[in-house]
C-alpha cells in the first residue's frame, strides 16, 4: 500500500472515530471502549505528551510566548480548521497557522470526545490548559482561544472552572473567539428532544419503545438543547457569568440567507445555530460581533472572510506583550501521520469496534423482542377474552412466549460472548 493510501486510510479512520464519538461518545467513555477519544492537545495528528519535553514534539514550528488554542465542534477533528485545497502542500493552512505567520502565536489544536457532557469536557480542558502552562518550554505570556460550535461552549465552561479554582492559565487569556457557537441552544437538538417526547408518549408499546433509540444520542448532543443558558447568570464574583472579565470576547455568526436580515437566515440561522444564539444576550457588554450572510455552519471554521475578521480584531486591539520565540525546530518530522496506528492501536480499535457492534446487536435483539411481544399481545388478549377459545389459546400463548424467549436469550448470549471475546483481545 502506498504512503498516500496509508494517509487516506488513517484520515478516514480518524474522521469515522470522531463522528462515532460525537454520536455515542458518552457511552464509549463510560464503557471504557478503546474507540473513545481522550482529550489532548495535538500537533500534526499526534497527541502532545505534556509530561514529556515539548520541543521535540512541536516539530517544524516556532515556539513563542504567545499561544493560540483551537477547539473544534461536535463530531469534528482538528482538521475542521483546515482551508479546502486541491494541493497536499496546502492542507495544513488554517486559522492557527495563519495566526502564527501574522502575529507569532504558536498554534495548538484540541481533540476531544464530543459526545461527553459539555461540563466534564470543559473542566478537563481547563486542567489541560493549566498543565500546558506548567510544562511549556517558555513562559506563556499571552493566550488566545478559538472555539468552533460546541468548542465555544467548552471554552466558556473552562473559564468558569478556572475562575472558581483560580487557575493560572486564565491570567494569560487575552482574547476569546466564539465561532458559530450555540450559546443559547441549537434548534436541531430541540427538535430531537421534542421528537423523542412525542414518540415516548404514544399509547402503543411497540411504537413508544423507539423513543429509547432516539435517546441514544450522546449527552454532548443533548447539552446543545439549551447551550449554556444556566451559566449566563452574573454575580458579584463573576460579573460576566462564564465569560472571563479580564479577557476580550468576540462572537461570529453565519446564516444561509444571502442577506443579513433575510427570512431564511432568521429561521434557519447557519443551518445549526441561529444568530441570536451565536450572539447571545448574556454576552459581555464590551464584546464585539460579526455576522456573515450566506455562510453556513461548517464553513465558518475555515473561511477566509472569518479569518480576515479575526485578524482585523487583533490588529484593532493589539497586544502590548513583546513576542519572544525559541529557535525554529528545523528537524524533520520523522513521525508519520499513520505511525500512531501501530499494531497495538489497530488491535484496540478492532476490539472497540467489535464491542460496539456487539452492544448494538444486543440492543437490536432487545428491541425486536419487545416489539414482537407487544404485537403478539394484541391477538392473544382478544382470544383470551373468549371463554370457548381461552382453553386453546392459553397453552399456545405459553408455548409461543417460551420459544421466542429462548431464541432471543440465545441471540443475546451470542452478543455478550462476542463482546467478552473482544475485551479479552484488547487486554
Amino acid at each position: 500500500m502506498t504512503d498516500n493510501h496509508n494517509k487516506t486510510a488513517a484520515h478516514f479512520g480518524r474522521v469515522s472515530q470522531s463522528i462515532l464519538n460525537g454520536v455515542v461518545g458518552d457511552y464509549l467513555d463510560q464503557s471504557n471502549n478503546p474507540l473513545a477519544i481522550e482529550m489532548g492537545l495535538y500537533h500534526r495528528f499526534n497527541k502532545i505528551d505534556l509530561d514529556t519535553e515539548l520541543t521535540s514534539q512541536l516539530t517544524d514550528t516556532t515556539i513563542s510566548n504567545k499561544v493560540v488554542v483551537l477547539v473544534h465542534g461536535l463530531t469534528n477533528l482538528e482538521t475542521i480548521w483546515d482551508f479546502p485545497s486541491d494541493t497536499a502542500n496546502d492542507r495544513n493552512i488554517n486559522y492557527g497557522t495563519l495566526l502564527q505567520h501574522t502575529f507569532g502565536y504558536t498554534p495548538l489544536f484540541v481533540r476531544y470526545n464530543t459526545g461527553r457532557d459539555i461540563e466534564s469536557n470543559g473542566r478537563e480542558l481547563s486542567a489541560i490548559l493549566e498543565s500546558l502552562c506548567d510544562h511549556y518550554p517558555i513562559t506563556i505570556d499571552e493566550m488566545i482561544v478559538l472555539g468552533f460550535s460546541m468548542g465555544g461552549l467548552l471554552l466558556r465552561t473552562a473559564q468558569l472552572d478556572a475562575m472558581s479554582s483560580n487557575k493560572r492559565w486564565l491570567k494569560t487569556l487575552a482574547k476569546c473567539f466564539y465561532i458559530g457557537t450555540p450559546h443559547e441552544g441549537s434548534p436541531l437538538e430541540k427538535a430531537g428532544y421534542i421528537a423523542g417526547e412525542i414518540v415516548r408518549h404514544l399509547p402503543i408499546n411497540y411504537l413508544n419503545h423507539w423513543a429509547e433509540w432516539i435517546d441514544i444520542r450522546s449527552q454532548g448532543i443533548k447539552d446543545l438543547k439549551l447551550g449554556l443558558k444556566p451559566l449566563s447568570q452574573a454575580s458579584e464574583n463573576q460579573p460576566c457569568g462564564s465569560f472571563s472579565s479580564q479577557s476580550e470576547h468576540y462572537f461570529i455568526s453565519g446564516s444561509v440567507g444571502k442577506e443579513a436580515n433575510s427570512v431564511a437566515g432568521k429561521v434557519f440561522g447557519d443551518t445549526l445555530v441561529r444568530q441570536g444564539s451565536a450572539h447571545p444576550a448574556s454576552k459581555p457588554l464590551d464584546s464585539d460581533h460579526a455576522h456573515f450572510a450566506n455562510l453556513p455552519h461548517i464553513p465558518l471554521a475555515h473561511s477566509k472572510q472569518v479569518y480576515q475578521q479575526i485578524e482585523q480584531w487583533l490588529q484593532a486591539s493589539p497586544s502590548d506583550i513583546e513576542l519572544k520565540a525559541m529557535a525554529i525546530c528545523d528537524q524533520t518530522n520523522s513521525i508519520s501521520e499513520t505511525s500512531h496506528l501501530n499494531i497495538e492501536s489497530h488491535q484496540a480499535m478492532l476490539s472497540g469496534t467489535v464491542e460496539l457492534l456487539s452492544d448494538t446487536a444486543y440492543k437490536v435483539v432487545n428491541t425486536t423482542e419487545t416489539m414482537h411481544q407487544s404485537i403478539a399481545e394484541v391477538p392473544f388478549k382478544i382470544l383470551n377474552k373468549i371463554p370457548v377459545l381461552k382453553t386453546f389459546t392459553s397453552p399456545i400463548e405459553a408455548v409461543h412466549y417460551g420459544i421466542s424467549s429462548s431464541v432471543y436469550e440465545s441471540l443475546k448470549a451470542v452478543t455478550k460472548t462476542t463482546k467478552k471475546g473482544a475485551r479479552l483481545l484488547s487486554d
